[in-house]
Formats: C-alpha cells, structure tokens, sequence
C-alpha cells in the first residue's frame, strides 16, 4: 500500500471503518468512517481531485453512503471480496448487497488481489 501510494496509484487517506493500525503503521492517512460498537460515525468525505476509483476491500465490505458520495463525484467503485467467509474449513458463501451494475467485483481475497496487482503495477 505505501510504495503504490508513494507511485502516486493512491491518493488521499485511507477510509477505514478499521481500528488495527495497518494503515498508520505505513505511514499512511487514516479516516474512519465507522469504530468498534459505534454506529453511525460517517465522516464527511471529500475525495482527492485525482482519484478515479474507490476500492471497497475487506471482509463484506458495505460502506453504502461512502460509495454513494464516490458515484456522485463519478468515481468509479471497485470490490475485492470473495463474497464469502471460512468457517471450520468450510467456504460460507456471503453476496455483496451494494454492488451496482457500472461496478467492479474481484471475488478474492484482499492478500490475493494485494498480491496480483503488485505483480501488474509494480
């Protein structure tokens, strides 16, 4: 995330509803948008004038109103979620609800997609 972000392929914070640290630990801008047992924390959001896209990455991303305000600035919204979860071994298959017609979806993971797209960009 840092060397794309230092390539200029990242602009602006990352929007996290997250409270790990990953982010901060590269160096990187943080908003949260959402904190353990907290509700309805939706920060205004203003975009980068140079992004393109927003990625929705986790597990079952949903970010609705977030993803709302990024369609009206017309970035386009891309999904990493393999819509689904493990559990006991098992894959428990989980759809993404948000996703729109005009959006992408990478059904992977987000260590999977990290991987591929280091290997595409970088």
């Amino acid at each position: 995330m840092r060397e794309m972000f230092d390539r200029g392929l990242i602009v602006g914070p990352i929007i996290t509803n997250n409270f790990d640290g990953l982010v901060s630990r590269v160096g990187l801008k943080e908003l949260f948008v959402r904190r353990y047992e907290e509700t309805h924390i939706i920060p205004k959001i203003k975009f980068h004038p140079q992004a393109k896209s927003l990625f929705v990455v986790g597990s079952h991303a949903d970010r609705r109103r977030i993803q709302h305000a990024a369609r009206n600035k017309g970035l386009k919204i891309v999904y990493v979620d393999p819509e689904g979860y493990l559990s006991s071994g098992k894959f428990i298959e989980y759809p993404l609800e948000s996703p729109q017609d005009c959006d992408f979806l990478f059904r992977v993971t987000a260590n999977e997609f990290a991987k591929r797209i280091y290997e595409l960009i970088l």
